[in-house]
């Protein structure tokens, strides 16, 4: 992948006529609907945009984007790093109708006659690709207890106490019959 900057915008139809790759990193901090989500903002996105058409004559965006995400950890509220790599595979369409239409494989973006917003574009693929919940995997987050050893003997630890329910069910029993 390049380190050189994707390139903001971009005709996206006229990249896809020419079969064209668009590779380059987005800054953080260019990625403002993504900003407030994150616990650090340094560090870029890398994207790597392959367009042209597929056999059935759909314009196509094919690639990979990855990145360093920082988020929230709910459960410790921590931050918790998530490697993300996110596969695109974009259909170009007119109008916003047209994507019920389209095959399941693709998802719609809608493209017009002024050149696209490449940022956006990523951005958006980004935001669709976080967890709705980010947590540290499971065991390895600093608020869960350690797991205990199967083989103790919690009994001796903790004394069994009464169900304090236990009354009402024994009264309920005699005065239903």
């Amino acid at each position: 992948m390049s380190s050189n900057a994707l390139p903001r915008h971009a005709d996206l139809r006229k990249l896809a006529a020419a079969s064209a790759t668009v590779c380059g990193a987005v800054d953080m901090q260019a990625l403002t609907r993504l900003l407030p989500l994150l616990l650090d903002t340094a560090g870029s996105v890398h994207a790597e945009l392959r367009l042209g058409s597929d056999d059935e004559g759909y314009r196509t965006i094919r690639g990979r984007i990855t990145a360093r995400a920082v988020l929230q950890c709910q459960r410790c509220l921590g931050p918790v790093a998530l490697d993300l790599d996110v596969p695109v595979s974009l259909a170009m369409v007119w109008a916003e109708k047209e994507i019920p239409s389209l095959p399941s494989r693709y998802e719609g973006v809608v493209v017009g006659e002024d050149p696209a917003d490449l940022y956006d574009l990523v951005e958006e693929e980004m935001l669709l690709s976080l967890p709705l919940v980010a947590a540290h995997e499971s065991g390895s987050c600093p608020s869960q207890p350690e797991a205990r050893d199967q083989n103790e003997d919690d009994s001796a630890a903790e004394p069994l106490r009464e169900n304090p329910f236990a009354v009402l069910r024994d009264k309920g029993d005699g005065a239903g019959n």
